[in-house]
């Protein structure tokens, strides 16, 4: 059995991100407005003080706002790059690409106040 390594030392990105507001809803006595947000970029992936490599970045999200509350009332939030992979197995090195993918969501509960 062998054993699989993966680590970064961390990641640096530039992105460039445009939202566009696509209605206002009435929920309630509440306005919302629904915003998307795309965002396009790089990020580079080091390990130490060495560059390990880079690749595109993508963002898409959609927010819902509270006009009259001045909240956020929901967000869906997704971001995907790739990255080199390097993984060890029984002391042989293998070299690939990894894809990630976060994806965020939060909607906020009713409280009492």
């Amino acid at each position: 059995m062998g054993r699989v390594y993966f680590g970064l030392s961390f990641v640096t990105g530039e992105m460039t991100f445009t939202s566009t507001l696509v209605g206002v809803d009435g929920v309630g006595r509440t306005r919302v407005a629904r915003v998307q947000t795309k965002g396009d970029g790089a990020v580079g992936i080091f390990d130490g003080a060495r560059v390990i490599g880079a690749s595109k970045a993508h963002v898409t999200a959609d927010a819902s706002w509270s006009i009259d509350g001045a909240r956020l009332v929901r967000l869906r939030e997704e971001t995907s790059f790739e990255g080199p992979l390097e993984v060890e197995i029984e002391g042989r090195t293998y070299h690939g690409q990894g894809k990630f993918t976060l994806v965020e969501e939060r909607e906020l509960i009713p409280g009492s106040n």
